[in-house]
């Protein structure tokens, strides 16, 4: 009976033990990327983005269906930005419409990265014919060097979107 109560607390040791090693490991990597992608404040909005944001969500793992043409109508389907190292973030505008003739709902919307955030109105979105809105997307780029590449991707009720925005980042300007 002893025994069995050794083994018994054993095991627990051990659980505990890898337990303890997986917190610490998880904790050490929290600390890292807090320190890399610190920032002074985060604003509201920006805390209302992510609460609105899809990334990693069951609705953002859908398929993506190619949305047909002339029915949401994008200014363009990349955009790109120059920012200097050290900023810390990069900023970008999509402004879409509804081309069709009936009500497009616009479902979830994805970022292929938590680094990059978009901002739409709350979900679902439904634009009436020929309405016209804007998603703003917010890349965080502290540490990047040279070029960010993100991905955004629409989803709707007649079908997906990947818009892609890119982050030109300059070198900081050594002073002698």
């Amino acid at each position: 009976m002893n025994s069995i109560t050794n083994d018994s607390y054993r095991k627990r040791a051990e659980h505990l033990l890898l337990y303890l090693i997986y917190a610490e490991i998880v904790l050490v990597a929290g600390v890292k990327l807090m320190a890399f992608h610190r920032r002074a404040t985060i604003s509201d909005a920006e805390i209302a983005a992510v609460q609105n944001s899809t990334f990693g969500s069951p609705e953002a793992q859908q398929p993506v269906i190619p949305l047909p043409d002339r029915i949401l109508v994008f200014d363009a389907e990349t955009k790109q930005t120059t920012v200097h190292e050290g900023d810390a973030q990069a900023n970008f505008v999509f402004n879409l419409h509804n081309a069709s003739k009936k009500p497009l709902t616009i479902t979830a919307v994805k970022t292929s990265c938590g680094c990059t955030v978009a901002k739409v109105p709350p979900l679902p979105w439904v634009l009436k014919p020929q309405n016209k809105g804007q998603i703003a997307v917010t890349m965080n780029v502290l540490g990047y060097a040279d070029k960010s590449t993100k991905e955004v991707t629409v989803y709707t009720d007649q079908g997906s979107k990947s818009l892609t925005v890119v982050a030109i980042i300059t070198p900081a300007e050594k002073t002698h």
